[in-house]
């Protein structure tokens, strides 16, 4: 059994530095940038 791990597109990263400057919580920005809340932190 092999794990697929995908580095973050730089869209990605921009939408996820947006949400954090406005204070979104981590769980809310993993869902609009669709990965695991534990890739926010």
């Amino acid at each position: 059994m092999t794990t697929h791990y995908r580095q973050l597109t730089q869209g990605q990263r921009y939408q996820i530095e947006a949400g954090l400057s406005a204070g979104k919580s981590q769980a809310s920005i993993a869902k609009q940038v669709g990965v695991h809340p534990s890739t926010i932190s």
